[in-house]
């Protein structure tokens, strides 16, 4: 098996550079496999250091949680055109940061703006601080910090459902993704289930 098919399997590492700006069933294995796609972006040519759970950003590694593929509102298929916000949760040097991942129409369409994140518990955390950015295959991706107290936050109580923008010269559109996914691959069968984040993040800054 190739290192690449590996990673469509598996979902294991993914590579984001630095940027200096802070209905046949064909059809649907095809949204799927532009889906998984994401999880090969910007990965270098030469595929060096590799292990699970691992993000590249530039030239360093962060350990990671896997990959939240949370639906939008109103959808239920997640191979479905803008269907998905993925978010993963990372571990740095100053505590944590979070990157999120859309599918967009166009290069110029990027997540943007403010990040507010509903907390299961009834809080609300508010991002604004994007440290990085960048746009490929089809999808925009972004890389927010997080302060000591969000982090507390996202370990104590799970993601109930994230607010975000796609914001383009002339436009902005905001969605609304809840922590859900279709673990389904049958067409017009829905089995939700949802991603137990602060678990995840838990084990991870323990390690």
């Amino acid at each position: 098996m190739s290192i690449l098919e590996k990673l469509f399997r598996k979902h294991t590492a993914t590579t984001y550079p630095l940027d200096n700006e802070s209905p046949g069933k064909m059809i649907g294995i095809t949204k799927i496999i532009s889906k998984l796609s994401i999880f090969c972006i910007f990965m270098f040519l030469t595929i060096f250091g590799f292990s699970q759970n691992t993000i590249y950003i530039g030239t360093k590694s962060y350990s990671a949680t896997k990959w939240w593929n949370f639906l939008n509102a109103g959808v239920y298929e997640s191979w479905l055109p803008n269907s998905t916000l993925s978010v993963c949760f990372a571990k740095s040097a100053s505590g944590g940061i979070l990157i999120f991942s859309a599918e967009t129409l166009y290069s110029d369409f990027n997540i943007g703006g403010k990040i507010l994140i509903y907390m299961n518990d009834g809080s609300v955390i508010s991002l604004s601080n994007r440290i990085n950015k960048d746009h490929a295959d089809g999808h925009s991706t972004v890389i927010y910090s997080l302060n000591s107290t969000q982090i507390t936050n996202l370990k104590t109580n799970d993601i109930l459902q994230i607010r975000y923008s796609i914001i383009s010269q002339y436009t902005k559109d905001g969605f609304t993704a809840g922590n859900r996914h279709n673990i389904s691959l049958k067409p017009g069968v829905y089995d939700e289930r949802t991603y137990d984040t602060a678990k995840e993040i838990s084990e991870l800054l323990e390690k």
